[in-house]
């Protein structure tokens, strides 16, 4: 499991050369990504943080966590619709 504690002593500096997708995290990661900004998406567990981390043939696509019962976990990069078909799971 992938703990804030683990990415704050890591080097490095961003998210998504810390974690890879389909890691298990910790709450305070999920909560603080949550949190950072409001969610472009969030349903049934899955969000999506708003703000586009890249382009794929000129969608958006974003930082997305999920919450499965008690344990979360980081997806990696999605577009929102892939979003949706995770939260209908």
């Amino acid at each position: 499991m992938k703990t804030m504690k683990q990415w704050e002593n890591s080097s490095n500096y961003s998210f998504t050369d810390f974690a890879k997708n389909g890691d298990e995290i910790d709450s305070e990661i999920y909560f603080y990504f949550l949190e950072v900004l409001p969610p472009i998406y969030h349903k049934n567990g899955v969000f999506q943080v708003s703000e586009p981390y890249s382009h794929i043939e000129g969608k958006p696509t974003y930082q997305t966590f999920q919450k499965i019962g008690s344990k979360y976990y980081y997806l990696g990069i999605l577009t929102e619709n892939r979003a949706e078909q995770l939260a209908k799971l």
